[in-house]
């Protein structure tokens, strides 16, 4: 047990550079790469475009009581959250 715990540093080391090995490889190789502009999202099943805006719809919540509304931005994010009042098409007049 003693000798494994004496050869504890040197497997660690070994893990440490093969770890960076393979950081820098992966790093090297996506450098070629440009992230697609996003024209679509994958939403429910379905491949929707992505709005000019920022679209919310609503749903009755199977979760909680209220509404479970998504948020569709144009940079392809989606925001889901709960509403007790119907926002969809955007936010409330102040």
């Amino acid at each position: 047990m003693a000798a494994k715990v004496a050869d504890f540093g040197q497997y660690a080391q070994r893990l440490t550079e093969h770890a960076a090995t393979y950081a820098r490889t992966d790093a090297d190789g996506a450098s070629g790469f440009q992230e697609p502009a996003r024209t679509s999202i994958q939403l429910a099943g379905n491949r929707v475009p992505v709005p000019d805006w920022i679209t919310v719809f609503c749903v009755p919540s199977q979760v909680q009581v209220g509404l479970q509304c998504t948020h569709l931005y144009p940079d392809g994010s989606v925001l889901i959250g709960f509403s007790k009042i119907d926002i969809s098409g955007g936010w409330p007049q102040q």
